[in-house]
């Protein structure tokens, strides 16, 4: 079964196949083999081959498999979303030339001292291209599905809720501004986990992320319009979201005790208290903004409104730079080589860096495909959104505390270009611009 028999393969995929999957591969061995330094001495070899057959596994190896793991599941989202043919036969691609791809980055860290090479890397890069192109197809499927039903955007609301809430509970479980561990968490998860529900205080509750309440009350709004897309009422639906947000926001939090982070209480509160009231609010606000904007003055709306939740996410936590020394020194560092700054770093963050922008931007780049800005020039299909993705990065250099970094940006864009995807795949109609086209002045003008 293809994605969809009238668009399985229009010619923009057709021009985009290699390009992207060379692109990629270059991704893939920047990542896997830098920095490299030659060393083809037999014994050395022999003996990295010997390691390599006989791994052993630490707290560093399954850290380093969620990053390989998420690392080739873009390979498959990639290979699936240019790829041709039904979707068995995507899966299958997808999985085998990401495991080739992956032995042949295997065999090339023998003659590397820098590089350590092992079975276990061959078996979670291979596990994340199947996983990432299972991923595409069952999201592709799944928004299909909803296409000829009636929405508030024009596709389904599930897409931005979905979305969201997956960012929303990634910060939750690694939050960008609180990654000290807790004295004494460390060694097995569960023993972490008990360190630090021991180290609860509850006067975290007098301290809690007020910013956080910013990013999570829209959750609720977008989740109750997802739900009653669904056929549940907007009472209903605004309860069963605040009802989420309590078992997230509990659960997520205690997750991250398995890391050796400190449980707060006041998150735990301030992160259910804003998705609760973003879906009270949304009970009332949804039906009223339907009523009220129709066409596409409601997707201008929306699309300024998304876009400002963007920016917050971005740029928090919001105090300005003045010190052009500390912008310039955030320039000095390799921040224009994709995947510099997470090879820097050996914890879950890394991997939580990658996926939260990338559910964040998914939805925007969908919207997109069926309410582009315009229909040609600089501001057609998916490209307001790289824009502004690359705009909010480099807007981070007049951020305190923030560094501005390519491979966010990458994620960022990447994450617009399959959204847009997806759509056009799928058979999603454009139903307008959201800006008006310019005149082009005719030869009497």
């Amino acid at each position: 079964m293809p994605l969809d028999a009238s668009t399985q393969s229009p010619q923009i995929f057709t021009r985009a196949r290699w390009p992207a999957r060379v692109f990629y591969v270059g991704i893939l061995l920047m990542a896997t083999l830098w920095p490299f330094t030659l060393d083809y001495s037999a014994s050395l070899v022999a003996e990295r081959f010997a390691r390599a057959l006989s791994p052993t596994i630490v707290t560093r190896d399954v850290i380093d498999g969620a990053r390989n793991v998420v690392l080739f599941a873009g390979w498959g989202l990639v290979w699936a979303v240019t790829g041709r043919g039904n979707l068995r036969h995507l899966l299958w691609n997808a999985t085998f030339t990401g495991m080739c791809v992956s032995m042949l980055v295997e065999a090339a860290q023998l003659f590397s001292r820098d590089r350590n090479p092992s079975i276990l890397d061959v078996i979670t890069n291979t596990a994340g291209a199947f996983g990432g192109a299972l991923a595409l197809v069952v999201l592709a499927l799944i928004v299909r599905s909803r296409r000829d039903e009636k929405s508030y955007l024009g596709l389904p609301a599930l897409t931005f809720a979905g979305g969201y809430a997956t960012a929303c509970a990634l910060e939750t479980w690694i939050p960008l501004f609180r990654q000290e561990t807790v004295l004494g968490a460390v060694g097995h998860p569960f023993h972490r986990l008990r360190v630090t529900v021991k180290a609860i205080e509850l006067a975290s509750v007098l301290d809690p992320p007020v910013i956080d309440i910013l990013l999570f009350a829209p959750l609720g709004v977008l989740a109750v319009a997802a739900l009653f897309e669904l056929g549940i009422g907007y009472r209903r639906g605004a309860r069963l979201a605040a009802a989420f947000g309590v078992v997230m926001a509990v659960g997520m939090e205690f997750a991250h005790g398995l890391l050796g982070l400190p449980i707060s209480v006041g998150s735990m509160i301030a992160h259910a208290a804003a998705i609760a009231m973003g879906a009270f609010i949304g009970e009332r606000l949804v039906p009223a903004a339907a009523r009220q904007l129709t066409g596409v003055r409601r997707i201008r709306s929306f699309v300024t409104a998304y876009a400002a939740l963007l920016a917050l996410w971005s740029l928090r936590p919001f105090v300005p730079e003045f010190d052009i020394g500390l912008i310039a020194q955030k320039l000095d560092r390799r921040w224009w080589m994709p995947l510099a700054s997470l090879g820097m770093r050996m914890d879950f963050y890394s991997v939580v860096d990658v996926c939260s922008p990338f559910f964040l931007y998914l939805p925007f780049g969908a919207l997109l495909a069926v309410w582009p800005l315009r229909r040609h020039g600089p501001l057609r299909g998916p490209l307001p959104g790289v824009h502004l993705a690359m705009l909010l990065e480099a807007g981070q250099l007049i951020v305190t505390g923030r560094l501005p970094d390519i491979t966010d940006a990458l994620v960022q864009a990447s994450a617009v270009l399959v959204g847009w995807a997806i759509m056009r795949r799928t058979g999603y109609p454009r139903r307008g611009t959201l800006l008006a086209e310019p005149r082009v002045a005719g030869p009497g003008a």
